[in-house]
């Protein structure tokens, strides 16, 4: 029962804060460098970890880029954004310099220490009102979304014209509004040189947020 009444008491903390106009968690040293999966076809580990990485530098002060590749070999690369939360829970979680890409598919957890421990997550619900809350009291989220129109994105605010199915997993930052258009602001996974800096501002709305406010998560460190 202890992460239901965390996010129970998360949603009622953030509902009497003022909402800001704009939200840009970089401008606060929350947000990691942008990483390129590559051949680790697994986004939701992404997500995951850019969640934590935010929550523990709010927590701690330290920006410290996490191990993806310890959540792929410990966890599974088709494993799920709960399953990698439960797995941090129990486990921790080490720093991408201590636990790199080592190719051998063996989990090494037991050699290498934790750099961020977590002790439950919370499903934030479907409403865009509470997420921008979230999003502006909280910190960064981990969010699942349709990409597949991604691909050709170059810049500028991009409209999902099919919400669903999901099949990606990003990391939302922010959001904001440019000449009267609202946007959500997302960290992606696809390195630096795709779209905006690795970055992709979608419209926020129901009918065009690429599915952002469907299933979104954040942990509790």
């Amino acid at each position: 029962m202890k992460p239901l009444l965390i996010c129970v008491l998360g949603l009622l903390s953030v509902s009497t804060f003022a909402l800001p106009d704009s939200v840009d968690w970089r401008d606060q040293g929350a947000v990691t460098p942008v990483k390129n999966q590559g051949l680790l076809d697994s986004p939701w580990l992404f997500s995951v970890t850019g969640a934590l990485e935010g929550q523990n530098f709010l927590k701690t002060g330290q920006l410290i880029a996490l191990s993806e590749q310890e959540l792929a070999d410990c966890v599974s690369v088709n494993g799920t954004t709960e399953d990698a939360y439960k797995y941090v829970i129990g486990h921790g979680l080490a720093a991408d310099a201590d636990y790199p890409h080592l190719d051998d598919g063996s989990c090494h957890r037991e050699s290498i220490a934790s750099a961020v421990t977590e002790t439950a997550y919370v499903e934030v619900d479907y409403d865009e009102e509470v997420l921008r809350r979230v999003v502006a009291a909280v910190g960064p989220v981990a969010v699942e979304v349709n990409a597949r129109a991604w691909t050709t994105y170059a810049g500028g605010i991009f409209k999902c014209r099919r919400p669903v199915p999901t099949n990606h997993g990003a990391l939302l930052v922010g959001y904001g509004n440019e000449d009267g258009a609202d946007y959500w602001l997302v960290k992606n996974s696809w390195g630096e040189e795709w779209g905006e800096g690795g970055y992709i501002r979608v419209e926020r709305s129901i009918e065009g947020d690429c599915g952002i406010t469907l299933y979104a998560t954040y942990p509790v460190v």
